[in-house]
């Protein structure tokens, strides 16, 4: 608050001076120039002052209720053409996750039945979205998060 004060009062004698002082009014386009200068300066002057009149105000804190339990987390695994050894470990990794509520979804582009078995084997999910993979990635996480 400090700062913000003595910096306004800096900025109001910066202005007092700019005004008494350093205005060219001898010629038109002069003092045309001089006091657009000036008045974009007050501007910019206002500008400031507003910006430390709200940096200034205490945030309104709410007090926030704690949660009563971990919420469920979803990690969707999405595929396309990767091979089996890809898949292998990123299931591995995804079910190792330090978190106690977290389900792993394998979602399959389909042509592949093996998919099953293995999201089954890591303790996951396997969603295929349908025939249609022609976004590829996007495609098969779209409507997968539909379900």
């Amino acid at each position: 608050r400090v700062s913000a004060v003595i910096s306004t009062l800096l900025i109001l004698a910066y202005l007092t001076w700019r005004a008494g002082f350093t205005l060219v009014l001898w010629n038109l386009p002069s003092a045309i120039l001089s006091i657009a200068f000036l008045f974009a300066e007050i501007v910019g002057a206002l500008q400031q002052s507003i910006h430390f009149m709200l940096a200034m105000r205490p945030p309104a804190r709410h007090p926030v209720k704690p949660l009563s339990g971990v919420p469920s987390v979803a990690v969707l695994v999405p595929t396309y053409n990767e091979p089996i050894a890809v898949l292998e470990r990123t299931l591995v990794g995804c079910a190792r996750l330090n978190y106690p509520a977290h389900t792993v979804y394998l979602l399959d582009d389909g042509h592949r039945a093996w998919a099953e078995t293995l999201a089954s084997q890591v303790g996951g999910q396997r969603i295929a979205p349908g025939p249609t993979t022609r976004t590829r990635k996007r495609g098969i996480s779209t409507p997968s998060c539909r379900r």
